[in-house]
Protein backbone atom coordinates (compact mmCIF):
# COMPACT_ATOMS: atom_id res chain seq x y z
CA UNK A 1 0.00 0.00 0.00
CA UNK A 2 1.18 3.52 -0.83
CA UNK A 3 -0.06 6.46 1.22
CA UNK A 4 -0.03 10.23 0.99
CA UNK A 5 -0.39 12.71 3.84
CA UNK A 6 -2.29 15.93 3.27
CA UNK A 7 -1.68 18.44 6.05
CA UNK A 8 -0.72 22.05 6.72
CA UNK A 9 2.83 22.59 5.47
CA UNK A 10 4.35 25.34 7.60
CA UNK A 11 8.12 25.74 7.43
CA UNK A 12 7.95 28.17 10.33
CA UNK A 13 6.31 26.08 13.02
CA UNK A 14 7.99 23.44 15.19
CA UNK A 15 4.81 21.58 16.10
CA UNK A 16 3.66 21.45 12.50
CA UNK A 17 6.90 19.98 11.19
CA UNK A 18 7.14 17.42 14.01
CA UNK A 19 3.55 16.18 13.68
CA UNK A 20 4.08 15.77 9.94
CA UNK A 21 7.32 13.88 10.53
CA UNK A 22 5.78 11.65 13.21
CA UNK A 23 2.75 10.66 11.16
CA UNK A 24 4.91 9.85 8.15
CA UNK A 25 7.20 7.64 10.30
CA UNK A 26 4.24 5.74 11.76
CA UNK A 27 2.52 5.19 8.41
CA UNK A 28 5.78 4.12 6.79
CA UNK A 29 6.39 1.61 9.55
CA UNK A 30 2.95 0.02 9.77
CA UNK A 31 1.29 0.44 6.38
CA UNK A 32 3.69 1.22 3.56
CA UNK A 33 5.65 3.91 1.70
CA UNK A 34 4.26 7.35 2.61
CA UNK A 35 4.84 10.79 1.14
CA UNK A 36 3.57 14.26 2.05
CA UNK A 37 1.65 16.33 -0.47
CA UNK A 38 2.33 19.97 -1.02
CA UNK A 39 -0.44 22.19 0.35
CA UNK A 40 -3.10 22.76 -2.29
CA UNK A 41 -3.35 26.43 -1.32
CA UNK A 42 0.23 26.91 -2.46
CA UNK A 43 0.37 27.64 -6.19
CA UNK A 44 4.17 27.57 -6.33
CA UNK A 45 6.37 24.52 -6.59
CA UNK A 46 8.10 24.08 -3.24
CA UNK A 47 11.31 23.06 -5.02
CA UNK A 48 11.26 25.78 -7.65
CA UNK A 49 14.56 27.47 -8.51
CA UNK A 50 13.25 30.74 -7.05
CA UNK A 51 12.43 29.14 -3.69
CA UNK A 52 15.79 27.39 -3.57
CA UNK A 53 17.64 30.64 -4.30
CA UNK A 54 15.80 32.65 -1.64
CA UNK A 55 17.57 30.76 1.13
CA UNK A 56 20.83 30.02 -0.65
CA UNK A 57 23.89 30.93 1.47
CA UNK A 58 25.56 32.20 -1.70
CA UNK A 59 23.02 35.01 -1.89
CA UNK A 60 23.31 35.96 1.78
CA UNK A 61 25.79 38.84 1.18
CA UNK A 62 23.32 40.34 -1.28
CA UNK A 63 20.51 40.03 1.26
CA UNK A 64 22.63 41.76 3.89
CA UNK A 65 23.54 44.60 1.51
CA UNK A 66 19.90 45.01 0.48
CA UNK A 67 18.83 45.18 4.13
CA UNK A 68 21.41 47.86 4.98
CA UNK A 69 20.48 49.96 1.96
CA UNK A 70 16.77 49.68 2.69
CA UNK A 71 16.96 50.29 6.44
CA UNK A 72 19.84 52.81 6.23
CA UNK A 73 21.34 51.18 9.33
CA UNK A 74 22.34 47.83 10.76
CA UNK A 75 20.28 47.95 13.97
CA UNK A 76 17.85 45.25 12.81
CA UNK A 77 20.35 43.20 10.82
CA UNK A 78 20.75 40.52 13.52
CA UNK A 79 17.01 39.90 13.70
CA UNK A 80 16.78 39.69 9.90
CA UNK A 81 19.64 37.20 9.80
CA UNK A 82 17.99 35.12 12.51
CA UNK A 83 14.77 34.96 10.47
CA UNK A 84 16.79 33.87 7.42
CA UNK A 85 18.62 31.18 9.43
CA UNK A 86 15.37 29.95 10.97
CA UNK A 87 13.65 29.61 7.58
CA UNK A 88 16.67 27.86 6.11
CA UNK A 89 16.88 25.36 8.97
CA UNK A 90 13.16 24.57 8.73
CA UNK A 91 13.41 24.09 4.98
CA UNK A 92 16.44 21.80 5.32
CA UNK A 93 14.57 19.69 7.88
CA UNK A 94 11.53 19.39 5.62
CA UNK A 95 13.58 18.48 2.57
CA UNK A 96 15.44 15.75 4.46
CA UNK A 97 12.72 14.22 6.64
CA UNK A 98 9.31 15.09 5.16
CA UNK A 99 9.87 16.10 1.52
CA UNK A 100 6.84 17.57 -0.20
CA UNK A 101 5.37 16.37 -3.48
CA UNK A 102 2.99 18.16 -5.78
CA UNK A 103 -0.47 16.64 -6.16
CA UNK A 104 -0.33 16.56 -9.93
CA UNK A 105 0.05 13.17 -11.55
CA UNK A 106 0.47 11.09 -8.38
CA UNK A 107 -3.15 10.22 -7.54
CA UNK A 108 -3.08 7.01 -9.54
CA UNK A 109 -0.04 5.79 -7.59
CA UNK A 110 -1.60 6.36 -4.15
CA UNK A 111 -3.89 3.83 -2.45
CA UNK A 112 -4.89 5.92 0.57
CA UNK A 113 -4.85 9.64 1.37
CA UNK A 114 -4.54 10.67 5.05
CA UNK A 115 -5.77 14.14 6.04
CA UNK A 116 -4.10 15.52 9.17
CA UNK A 117 -2.92 16.10 11.71
CA UNK A 118 -2.74 19.75 12.89
CA UNK A 119 -5.54 22.30 12.39
CA UNK A 120 -6.18 21.29 8.80
CA UNK A 121 -9.95 21.83 9.31
CA UNK A 122 -9.78 25.17 11.14
CA UNK A 123 -11.77 27.63 8.97
CA UNK A 124 -9.84 30.56 10.46
CA UNK A 125 -6.53 29.12 9.25
CA UNK A 126 -7.50 27.76 5.87
CA UNK A 127 -8.08 29.74 2.68
CA UNK A 128 -10.02 27.06 0.80
CA UNK A 129 -11.50 24.74 3.40
CA UNK A 130 -13.38 22.83 0.70
CA UNK A 131 -10.06 21.53 -0.63
CA UNK A 132 -9.04 20.16 2.74
CA UNK A 133 -11.44 17.20 2.54
CA UNK A 134 -9.98 16.01 -0.80
CA UNK A 135 -13.54 15.46 -2.04
CA UNK A 136 -12.38 15.51 -5.66
CA UNK A 137 -10.30 12.35 -5.22
CA UNK A 138 -12.36 9.44 -6.50
CA UNK A 139 -11.91 5.66 -6.34
CA UNK A 140 -9.28 5.97 -3.58
CA UNK A 141 -9.53 5.68 0.18
CA UNK A 142 -9.51 9.06 1.92
CA UNK A 143 -9.39 9.18 5.71
CA UNK A 144 -8.47 11.71 8.39
CA UNK A 145 -6.13 11.21 11.32
CA UNK A 146 -6.37 13.55 14.35
CA UNK A 147 -7.56 16.37 12.12
CA UNK A 148 -8.08 19.44 14.28
CA UNK A 149 -10.95 21.91 13.87
CA UNK A 150 -9.79 24.20 16.65
CA UNK A 151 -13.26 25.72 17.12
CA UNK A 152 -16.31 24.93 19.24
CA UNK A 153 -18.80 26.46 16.81
CA UNK A 154 -19.15 26.72 13.03
CA UNK A 155 -20.91 29.29 10.89
CA UNK A 156 -23.70 28.27 8.49
CA UNK A 157 -21.39 28.41 5.50
CA UNK A 158 -18.76 26.37 7.33
CA UNK A 159 -21.37 23.77 8.30
CA UNK A 160 -22.27 23.31 4.63
CA UNK A 161 -18.61 22.67 3.81
CA UNK A 162 -18.27 20.10 6.62
CA UNK A 163 -21.55 18.39 5.67
CA UNK A 164 -20.28 17.85 2.14
CA UNK A 165 -16.68 17.10 3.07
CA UNK A 166 -17.38 14.49 5.73
CA UNK A 167 -19.56 12.50 3.31
CA UNK A 168 -16.57 11.91 1.06
CA UNK A 169 -14.38 10.36 3.77
CA UNK A 170 -14.01 6.62 4.36
CA UNK A 171 -13.02 7.07 8.02
CA UNK A 172 -12.93 10.10 10.33
CA UNK A 173 -10.53 10.79 13.17
CA UNK A 174 -10.24 14.15 14.96
CA UNK A 175 -7.97 15.47 17.71
CA UNK A 176 -10.49 17.10 20.07
CA UNK A 177 -13.49 15.70 21.92
CA UNK A 178 -15.19 19.04 21.23
CA UNK A 179 -14.76 18.45 17.47
CA UNK A 180 -16.14 14.92 17.82
CA UNK A 181 -19.25 16.25 19.58
CA UNK A 182 -19.74 19.11 17.16
CA UNK A 183 -19.35 17.04 13.99
CA UNK A 184 -21.49 14.09 15.11
CA UNK A 185 -24.61 15.98 14.06
CA UNK A 186 -23.24 16.44 10.53
CA UNK A 187 -22.55 12.83 9.64
CA UNK A 188 -23.82 9.35 10.48
CA UNK A 189 -20.26 8.00 10.29
CA UNK A 190 -18.30 7.09 13.40
CA UNK A 191 -15.89 9.81 14.55
CA UNK A 192 -12.89 8.70 16.58
CA UNK A 193 -10.75 10.95 18.79
CA UNK A 194 -7.04 10.20 18.27
CA UNK A 195 -3.88 11.52 19.87
CA UNK A 196 -1.46 13.83 18.14
CA UNK A 197 0.93 11.73 15.99
CA UNK A 198 3.94 13.05 17.91
CA UNK A 199 2.69 10.92 20.82
CA UNK A 200 2.80 7.78 18.68
CA UNK A 201 6.59 7.76 18.50
CA UNK A 202 8.66 6.25 21.29
CA UNK A 203 11.45 7.87 23.27
CA UNK A 204 13.94 5.94 21.13
CA UNK A 205 12.34 7.27 17.94
CA UNK A 206 12.78 10.88 19.06
CA UNK A 207 16.23 10.19 20.51
CA UNK A 208 17.36 8.80 17.18
CA UNK A 209 16.19 11.95 15.43
CA UNK A 210 17.87 14.18 18.02
CA UNK A 211 21.25 12.61 17.26
CA UNK A 212 21.25 14.67 14.07
CA UNK A 213 20.28 17.89 15.86
CA UNK A 214 23.81 19.31 15.82
CA UNK A 215 23.47 20.16 12.16
CA UNK A 216 20.45 22.33 12.96
CA UNK A 217 21.38 23.85 16.34
CA UNK A 218 24.73 25.36 17.27
CA UNK A 219 24.77 25.40 21.05
CA UNK A 220 27.48 27.48 22.71
CA UNK A 221 26.68 26.38 26.26
CA UNK A 222 24.18 24.36 28.28
CA UNK A 223 20.63 25.55 27.78
CA UNK A 224 16.99 24.74 28.44
CA UNK A 225 14.42 24.87 25.65
CA UNK A 226 10.97 26.28 26.38
CA UNK A 227 8.14 26.40 23.85
CA UNK A 228 5.09 28.58 24.41
CA UNK A 229 2.04 29.41 22.33
CA UNK A 230 1.52 33.13 22.93
CA UNK A 231 3.09 35.04 25.81
CA UNK A 232 5.65 33.34 28.04
CA UNK A 233 4.10 32.33 31.38
CA UNK A 234 5.80 31.57 34.67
Amino acid sequence: MKLAIYTISDDNNFGNRLQNYALQVVLNKHFGPTLTLQDRDSKKNYYSLMNEMKLSPFLLPLKVAKHILREKNVSHLDSSLNVWRRQRLFRNFTKKYVPKFRNRGINDAIDCFVIGSDQIWNPHFRVNLENDFLSDIKHKKVISYAASVGLDKLSRDEIKIFDKGLKSLDAISVREFSAQQMLHSHTDKNIVVSIDPTMLLTFDDWHKLSQNANQYVRKQQKFLITYFLGEITT
